[in-house]
């Protein structure tokens, strides 16, 4: 029996009587159906769902057989007709209504038993229940929000003028005038330089760089191992996760459309995928397979009373959750699973604030089907990878974060933030560790060995091995087939240039690597064998803001096309019907004498060395306005950098009003909106009506004041005497945080007089808000405690980070000695004084032996809380201190420089590489100088 193709309209009714006289439960649920959506009781169900059913087995009974034993009403909006449709698993019902639930209503589901089996009993009958939202459901975040966190640059201006790739200007030039069998790129194709090396893997490099910054054309790009263009596409909105599918395709997330675009070989749009159910599409990525079906998820927001949850709670907040859906090659629903059933919203880290009023708990970024077909599932804000039962919904397993059941045997730094989630054929997995949580901060690929019966996880590779690179956002890990490894950057912190993807072998040689504009970034970048060929020409207009000329530059080319001797070009002037004007053996082509005010399409047709055409390229249009005034902003949404509540921060966007016309342009009135406008306002000090004369420009001030935490959203219309729009709309996008510092005490116990003992602190002052903190002064008071190793100041603290910096205490006097370290910083109005003590005594350390080996001494024994160890190197050098556990870790390490024949005090204070208390036990510290190493154990009591 085939089932995928066979439907049928039921209309199925239901006795409004069963409300009153039958209670709401699930049957027999785990005997006979193996997976429902929605579930039982489940809440915050939009009123578009389909219902989704699993019986067990693969179904027998005929659809409209299935419609007579299939009956749903909602509590208010009824009985519902629908379309039932068996998958083409042939396993799975999908009851799809004609018309939507209400909002904030019961929907009872009851199925009658009957329902066949091959090879198995009858089903038992099925009663249940769920509950749909309450209300219309906010926009959900998605994966750009990442970048609105305060990286973003603040002066358009400057980042034009940092654009100095010299390597790739010849090269650019000369793509730019070849004939028509070359490639060719457009004026605003991207610039890069490259490092190559032998050894890269087989296949071209795919990449979709983007900007952020609202300067820069949106590209899909596949380049060669040289760098030169194999296939490029302008787009008008930021794409994501552009790549090669297992089907053969290509894939890219359009976030204008809000879909998945797929391309064949011959770069035709084939299909697009979308969310069903009343889903939005998140961009985090698509997974096609062979059997054709899909595997993609969505952001879903809903309004939770989080004073019910956490202390301090917004009883209005906006949860974000996660739905996962599976469609079928007909796009059928065969499988969604919700964060809502299967995580609890406490499930997010420590970082992520439970008490602001927009809360993004889970924050998936990667789906992969595993090799059981069963679902691994990324989740950025609960630093988790999860193991997903593809057939009942049911957890397997949890790798990290706060649930975490696995030992990881020997990797000490656990994985935060992180993105992309891949099994490799070897049975091992791969991830990118953005590393947001580290201290200091540092991203790495790596390579983890998964024992799942035992839950052990074994890092067997990584890279970079030391902290020198971080991406804040975004990245990837692509193992590719001769073992190199091809690592997504993301949204790296740079200098005027932000790596994008670097590919490196076995030992971690650069063999490939690609680096853009600071602006620009790429969500992922892969390497895959390749081989398109268009069937129709790409054609644009080049320099497309001189819109006042009487002329128009037309540029074309095919990609993976040597056969090509030149083109023939259409136009229609509508009303005049379109018609073959001119043809051209190159790349480009100048249309003269057009008529000012008027709208003209153009299209291509490619011509090979055999007289025959190929397909055409899209119509294409270009209007040339009349004699006047003329603005266009120079993008739709601009981002504000993190800014503290109740703080402003005056953002300017330089030569945002430009005037490229040929008379003066008069902005006339600056209207603010948005759902947040009040924490919006113009600054700068602008007069309106402001003149702009023609080639001038002036800037736009914003005024970014946050009433509260979250991202804020603010709208500025603009009016103006402009020939091309006389009102215009731009957007903004602030995130508004609290900034706090926080210090630990600092208690050094006794040390001798005339002694000094010094404490390497990392963790002295942090900054546990989630805004940036900026440190002007740090001092110590009174002349017991000094400080040294002091960063440059001012400095800045990143949110959960903090200063690492060293206290000496040196007692003047006998007894108690009491100081404080004062921190002065934009954080709060009033400095922070951090407590520092200390006891002045005539402790004495007797030293045995003579100096010609290295001499430790711990104390005292045992400890309460902190050590201070004693070293006399017989020679200068580097110290290297480790706290060791009787497991082997390494819990803290610590430098010091050491002089010959001198005393060197260094004081532990209990805590490991994070800044957290260690528990009570014996340790040993390891001293190393040079070739020489000396243990002492010790026992620690809390």
């Amino acid at each position: 029996m085939r089932y995928s193709l066979r439907s049928l309209l039921a209309v199925i009714p239901f006795a409004v009587s069963l409300l009153c006289t039958q209670s709401v439960v699930a049957q027999k649920v785990g005997t006979q159906f193996e997976f429902m959506a929605p579930l039982p009781d489940a809440a915050f169900i939009p009123p578009v769902t389909s219902i989704i059913l699993r019986p067990g087995g693969t179904i027998e009974t005929e659809p409209q057989q299935l419609a007579e034993l299939i009956r749903v009403t909602g509590s208010s909006s009824g009985q519902h007709s629908g379309e039932v449709v068996i998958a083409d698993d042939g396993e799975t019902i999908a009851f799809t209504p004609h018309h939507p639930f209400a909002y904030s209503e019961q929907v009872i589901v009851y199925v009658r038993e009957g329902i066949e089996l091959k090879g198995r009993w009858a089903t038992e009958s099925l009663n249940y229940s769920f509950q749909t939202s309450r209300e219309p459901r906010v926009a959900p975040q998605s994966i750009l929000s990442e970048m609105s966190q305060g990286i973003l640059s603040s002066n358009p201006r400057e980042e034009r003028t940092s654009n100095h790739f010299s390597v790739s200007e010849e090269k650019l030039l000369r793509l730019r005038h070849t004939a028509a069998t070359d490639m060719f790129v457009p004026d605003d194709y991207p610039k890069f330089d490259l490092t190559l090396a032998d050894g890269q893997g087989e296949g071209d490099i795919f990449i979709a760089p983007i900007s952020f910054s609202g300067r820069g054309t949106p590209y899909l790009l596949i380049l060669d191992s040289k760098g030169d263009p194999v296939f490029y596409r302008r787009l008008p909105f930021s794409v994501l996760d552009f790549k090669k599918q297992p089907t053969g395709e290509l894939s890219y997330f359009n976030s204008g459309s809000g879909e998945y675009v797929v391309l064949d070989s011959t770069y035709n749009t084939v299909n697009t995928w979308k969310m069903k159910n009343g889903y939005l599409t998140d961009g985090h990525g698509l997974q096609l397979f062979p059997d054709g079906h899909a595997l993609m998820m969505s952001y879903d927001a809903q309004p939770v009373d989080m004073s019910q949850i956490v202390p301090n709670g917004d009883p209005n907040a906006i949860v974000t959750g996660l739905v996962i859906q599976e469609l079928d090659a007909s796009k059928n629903v065969l499988f969604e699973w919700r964060s809502w059933d299967h995580f609890k919203i406490t499930d997010a880290v420590g970082a992520i604030s439970l008490t602001t009023h927009e809360i993004d708990y889970v924050h998936a970024n990667a789906l992969e089907r595993d090799r059981d077909g069963h679902i691994l599932l990324s989740s950025r804000h609960m630093d988790e990878i999860t193991k997903i039962n593809r057939q009942n919904g049911e957890i397997i397993w949890r790798l990290g974060g706060e649930n975490n059941q696995f030992t990881f045997t020997n990797d000490t730094i656990p994985f935060t933030h992180q993105h992309d989630i891949r099994r490799l054929p070897n049975g091992n997995i791969t991830l990118f560790d953005n590393g947001n949580n580290h201290s200091p901060l540092f991203s790495r690929a790596v390579e983890y060995q998964l024992d799942e019966a035992n839950k052990t996880a074994r890092l067997v590779w990584r890279y970079p091995m030391g902290d020198e690179r971080y991406s804040f956002a975004m990245g990837s890990v692509q193992r590719l087939p001769n073992g190199n490894s091809m690592i997504g950057w993301g949204f790296p912190f740079a200098g005027d240039r932000k790596i994008v993807a670097t590919e490196v072998n076995a030992d971690g040689k650069i063999v490939f690597e690609i680096m853009m504009d600071t602006a620009i970034v790429s969500y992922r970048a892969f390497r895959f064998p390749w081989n398109g060929r268009s069937a129709s020409p790409y054609l644009w207009i080049e320099d497309r803001d001189r819109t006042t000329s009487d002329t128009v530059l037309l540029k074309m080319t095919m990609f993976g096309r040597d056969d090509i001797v030149s083109y023939r070009l259409w136009r229609w002037d509508f009303p005049v019907p379109e018609r073959l004007f001119d043809s051209t053996e190159g790349n480009t082509f100048v249309v003269r004498n057009l008529e000012r005010g008027k709208s003209y399409l153009f299209r291509a047709v490619g011509v090979t060395d055999q007289g025959e055409e190929t397909e055409s390229s899209e119509w294409i249009r270009f209007t040339i306005l009349p004699i006047g005034p003329i603005f266009t902003p120079p993008g739709t949404t601009f981002s504000i950098p993190l800014t503290k509540v109740g703080g402003t921060r005056s953002h300017t966007l330089a030569d945002f009003f430009v005037n490229t016309g040929e008379e003066p342009l008069i902005i006339e009135e600056l209207v603010l909106g948005g759902a947040n406008q009040g924490d919006f306002s113009v600054g700068g000090g602008l007069k309106l009506p402001l003149s702009i004369q023609p080639g001038s420009s002036a800037d736009l001030v914003i005024d970014f004041t946050p009433s509260e935490e979250g991202t804020r959203n603010g709208a500025l219309t603009i009016r103006s005497n402009a020939v091309n729009d006389t009102s215009q709309l731009v957007r903004f996008v602030g995130t508004a945080a609290k900034a706090s510092v926080a210090g630990t005490s600092v208690h050094f116990g006794r040390v001798q007089l005339g002694k000094s003992v010094d404490s390497v602190l990392t963790n002295i002052v942090r900054n546990i808000g989630s805004t940036p903190v900026v440190v002007s002064q740090l001092s110590a008071m009174p002349n017991d405690f000094t400080l040294s190793n002091l960063p440059p100041l001012p400095t800045t603290i990143l949110p959960q980070d903090s200063l690492t910096l060293t206290v000496s205490f040196s007692p003047i006097d006998s007894g108690n000695r009491e100081g404080t370290l004062r921190v002065v910083s934009d954080a709060e109005p009033s400095p922070l004084d951090v407590r520092l003590s200390g006891v002045g005594d005539d402790l004495g350390i007797v030293w045995s032996g003579e100096l010609s080996s290295l001499q430790v001494i711990v104390s005292p024994i045992p400890s309460l809380e902190r050590i201070v160890v004693s070293i006399i190197s017989p020679t200068p050098g580097k110290g290297d201190i480790s706290i060791v556990d009787m497991r082997g870790k390494v819990v803290r390490r610590i430098s010091a420089d050491l002089l010959q024949g001198e005393e060197k005090r260094i004081l532990w204070d209990g805590t490991d590489s994070r800044g957290e208390s260690v528990g009570s036990g014996n340790y040993i510290v390891r001293v190393v100088v040079g070739s020489e190493h000396r243990d002492e154990s010790f026992l620690l009591v809390r």
